[in-house]
């Protein structure tokens, strides 16, 4: 029996031959050709540049977030209200400063008035400086030594406040107790020194009309000015009942 007739007796039988691997393989993807090498490699490819590019990308965001520019600070402690000078001024380095003022604006920064005290090295930004002198035409400004008993315990700059003085311990002992108002309205420019404890002092810098100023300098020597805070916008409606017309009122007599 030959090769041929032994498999045609074994399909007659039942004994068929289960195909291999590779001929299951080949019957599944019939004519189309295996998966190559190529398409990985372009994949890859693409996503290297895609990296790459990611990477240059936050490499300039951070560069350009910490360049550092030019700006103008303060050489030496500047007092509120000190009109500000070039020998006041040095070149900083800084980088993400709001407000900041730019070296080459130095001559708009010269002359201009300190609206907050400043420290050495302390960069000079828009809000600090003002166009405004301090004191103005007609004002003052008076320092007052105070204690804790004698002004709010929160008083900032550019408070307004009201200064009074109060009676000595003599005159208190005699029944005087009312407070005299030496300035019905003071600007709180500076306020320094102070500690723990009712007997420790600040200086309360204020400005003031220049005709107060003689008498709240007095006060505060003897030790009897006091300052009261007051709101920034006080009311000025009138408080006197309408008036009626002199015309509709000789009308209604008659």
């Amino acid at each position: 029996m030959t090769a041929v007739d032994e498999k045609h007796s074994n399909r007659r039988n039942g004994d068929v031959r289960k195909p291999g691997l590779l001929e299951q393989l080949r019957a599944r993807t019939g004519s189309r050709q295996l998966p190559t090498r190529g398409r990985s490699y372009s994949q890859l490819a693409a996503g290297v540049v895609v990296l790459l590019v990611s990477a240059l990308i936050g490499a300039y965001v951070f560069t350009q977030s910490g360049a550092t520019t030019s700006v103008l600070a303060a050489g030496s402690p500047v007092a509120k209200g000190e009109v500000i000078e070039r020998g006041d001024l040095v070149s900083k380095q800084v980088a993400g400063v709001d407000g900041s003022i730019a070296v080459q604006d130095v001559d708009r920064v010269i002359g201009s008035t300190a609206a907050v005290d400043m420290t050495a090295g302390q960069v000079i930004v828009e809000d600090a400086i003002t166009s405004d002198p301090i004191p103005g035409p007609g004002e003052s400004v008076v320092g007052l030594s105070l204690t804790a008993a004698q002004m709010p315990a929160d008083l900032a700059p550019g408070d307004l406040v009201q200064v009074v003085s109060v009676p000595a311990a003599d005159e208190a002992t005699a029944g005087v107790s009312e407070a005299t108002v030496l300035a019905a309205r003071a600007q709180v420019l500076s306020v320094t020194g102070g500690g723990e404890g009712n007997e420790s002092r600040s200086v309360v810098t204020v400005v003031v009309p220049q005709g107060e100023s003689n008498q709240l300098a007095a006060s505060s020597a003897a030790g009897r000015a006091a300052v009261v805070q007051i709101p920034a916008r006080e009311n000025t409606a009138a408080t006197e009942q309408p008036q009626a017309d002199d015309g509709e009122e000789g009308e209604g007599d008659q």
